[in-house]
């Protein structure tokens, strides 16, 4: 119906629409792209600030902006508060008392300064906005000053670039590398200046700390590009070496990185991590196979736990080219119509490069398992530029083709003439009118975040305070996104663990403690509970542990496999054979005499094992085979002495029934009970008080709807 509607406007229009062209023909081209780039950053802003709240929504840039607060404080990683559990961020694994990133360090470095800045939103729509410049340049080499200047226009309607740049997320710095890279190589060609191939090297070296594989898949075109230098008489030897020595520079930078977390130049810390948190520690990784994809972590993807193969690449891929459609400019009628036809066509070397640059990265992301759809296919991002080109001049060659047709049907010239300007101006509208607005709609609750907790923690005049959050510790992004690197700020944003949530009052006992109901988007105060002796853990909350041997540990609730009427909520040790072992650290209050209890899994698969407090053996063993699942309750046969601050406690398989299949151990919870209460005291609550309206403590109502938003 829009199209139709259109169609017949531009029937009687098109004379007026291409007055129109002409005119803004005369306009300079640095006041078009300077402001597109104006507009740019504007719409990136405002989707930062007006849609997404100013908050991280993905697990990914939530670490991205904890990382880069950790930078801004002077610190290369964050040290971990006494009770890590409670605060660990999505992505981090905890190590002598450090949270280790998993991801590469370049953006938070950049992202560090709009820290330092206050204006850490600010940073990505700016990297947006310079991203114009070599898309304008590279289209205007491509195919003409008009095409780049529609290519302003497609890429401005088009919600995949407009909240990529709004998000906190690296990839809109790795394709501003990307394309510069791509520019400058092009400019080469025409001039062949050496200060361009040695700026080529900081790019790509700069890209490869930011995103190492699109540094990788960018070599491809860049080949393409500047194979002449190295075939041309005279080669231009001075400066590719000083451009390698820049990539090796940076790539030197980023194995000392390696070296100062792993201990090895070559394991990054993202190997590390999903080694100590996958069943198949090699799971993260490029390539095809059983034991590709990470099962706890990505599980809702394709192919697991069977591996990934061709196929699996054939239908992840899929995926995204689904989500590309749905976050580019309009429909896939833009892609089907416009972007193949074009290649079939004469691109020249610009526009094959662009093209090239767009298929190296659907086929280079084709080899990595996960899907990466948020906002869009963001492993496609950094095509998006190109791909605004090729459409831009698809609709101009769609546009000559119908006048040249047209020329020679002159009874249904204006029909014919009327063709591409509508289909242009339906997709704009469409991106306008529906798709634009339906998605604001949807990522305003994206993955389940948004900013209201700030509101409503500064109108309930909240000070010195502890804001409990329930959820998974990619829930706890939520309180993430509002915590100091330190967690010292002057109200603390932690996990809610139920009874174990008590341990924080015990070690803030200076502040007031409060539960965040994200249902009714409602605090609620809880009531303090003195230390009467008591640690109550639930062990799955200590997942990845602190040191693992001879096997691989798994939270059985991410996993989501458990057997009939067994709690989800399990930490389990899947060991090889007899000496097998985790250790957990657990942080003791005041120094004593404690006993300790557990509830412990038995069954078929189970072993036999004995627990270790400090390195001191403390029996008896448990006997861990079953004919089915149950829990029994374990008690230490005497106490132990423990000082105040972190204490080990290490399972060792120390043997095996013979009907059982496996060398497991399965933890529920386990508790310490100082020696003069351990016969008195049960198992500490948390307890709602009353809820917070207004800086007024309130009875607490009937489950009710959400408070308003704060406007």
């Amino acid at each position: 119906t829009l199209f139709g509607v259109l169609f017949v406007l531009m029937i009687l229009g098109r004379p007026l629409l291409d007055r129109f062209v002409s005119w803004s023909d005369r306009i300079p081209d640095r006041f078009v792209l300077g402001g597109a780039m104006l507009l740019a950053f504007a719409f990136a802003a405002g989707a930062n600030y007006l849609v997404l709240d100013d908050v991280p929504h993905v697990t990914d840039d939530v670490a991205y902006l904890f990382m880069a607060k950790t930078f801004a404080s002077g610190k290369l990683v964050a040290d971990a508060p006494l009770l890590p559990e409670f605060f660990r961020p999505h992505f981090f694994y905890l190590e002598q008392g450090k949270f280790i990133p998993l991801f590469q360090f370049g953006w938070p470095l950049v992202l560090a300064l709009g820290v330092l800045a206050g204006l850490p939103g600010l940073v990505n729509p700016l990297v947006g906005a310079l991203t114009l410049i070599p898309v304008w340049r590279l289209a205007t080499r491509a195919f003409g000053p008009r095409a780049a200047r529609l290519t302003l226009i497609v890429l401005l309607l088009t919600p995949f670039y407009v909240f990529m740049a709004g998000s906190t997320m690296a990839h809109p710095l790795s394709g501003l590398l990307g394309l510069l890279a791509l520019d400058q190589a092009l400019a080469w060609r025409d001039d062949r200046r050496g200060r361009r191939l040695v700026l080529i090297g900081v790019l790509v070296g700069a890209l490869g700390l930011v995103r190492l594989y699109n540094a990788a898949l960018l070599a491809l075109p860049l080949g393409v590009i500047l194979w002449p230098a190295l075939t041309m008489r005279p080669r231009p030897l001075g400066a590719l070496a000083l451009a390698a020595l820049f990539v090796a520079a940076f790539a030197s930078l980023q194995l000392a990185l390696n070296v100062e977390l792993t201990g090895d130049p070559l394991r990054f810390p993202q190997d590390e991590y999903f080694a100590r948190t996958e069943k198949a520690p090699s799971c993260h990784r490029l390539g095809f196979g059983p034991d590709v994809g990470c099962e706890n972590e990505h599980g809702q993807a394709f192919g697991f736990p069977d591996g990934y193969y061709l196929s699996d690449a054939l239908g992840v891929t899929r995926q995204r080219l689904d989500s590309l459609t749905l976050n580019y400019f309009g429909a896939s009628l833009a892609l089907a119509l416009i972007v193949l036809p074009l290649a079939a066509g004469r691109l020249g070397l610009a526009g094959a490069t662009l093209y090239l640059h767009a298929v190296v990265l659907a086929l280079g992301y084709a080899l990595f398992y996960y899907h990466g759809n948020c906002y869009g296919p963001r492993f496609y991002y950094e095509a998006v530029g190109p791909l605004g080109a090729l459409t831009a001049a698809g609709l101009m060659r769609l546009d000559r083709w119908f006048a040249a047709l047209a020329a020679r049907l002159v009874p249904v010239r204006r029909v014919l003439r009327a063709l591409a300007p509508a289909l242009a101006l339906t997709l704009a509208v469409f991106a306008v009118f529906w798709l634009h607005p339906k998605l604001w709609d949807s990522y305003r609750r994206f993955r389940g975040l948004d900013g209201d907790l700030r509101w409503i923690v500064a109108d309930a005049g909240i000070r010195n305070a502890v804001v409990l959050l329930p959820g998974s510790d990619v829930s706890y992004a939520y309180g993430l996104n509002f915590n100091r690197a330190d967690f010292l700020g002057d109200v603390v944003f932690a996990r809610h663990l139920f009874e174990q949530s008590t341990q924080l009052m015990y070690l803030h006992p200076d502040r007031d403690f409060y539960r965040f109901r994200p249902r009714e988007k409602r605090l609620v105060r809880v009531r303090r509970l003195p230390y009467e002796g008591m640690i109550v853990v639930e062990a799955e909350t200590k997942w990845p542990p602190a040191a693992v041997a001879g096997g691989v540990t798994e939270n059985q609730w991410i996993r989501n496999l458990r057997p009939e009427n067994i709690d989800a909520g399990q930490l389990y040790l899947d060991g090889e054979a007899v000496g097998a072992s985790m250790t957990v650290e657990q942080y003791v209050f005041e120094p004593g005499e404690y006993t300790i209890e557990i509830e412990a899994l038995t069954g078929p698969y189970l072993a036999d094992w004995r627990l270790a407090v400090n390195g001191e053996a403390v029996g008896p063993a448990l006997v861990g085979w079953a004919e089915s699942y149950r829990f029994v309750r374990w008690r230490s046969e005497r106490s132990v002495w423990l000082e105040r601050g972190p204490a080990s406690m290490t399972f060792a398989i120390v043997g095996r029934d013979d009907r059982a299949h496996g060398y497991g151990v399965g933890l529920d919870w386990f508790a310490l009970r100082r020696v003069p209460d351990a016969a008195a005291k049960p198992l500490p609550r948390i307890v709602d008080d009353c809820y917070m309206d207004a800086g007024r403590c309130l009875p607490i109502p009937p489950l009710g709807p959400p408070v308003a938003r704060r406007p």
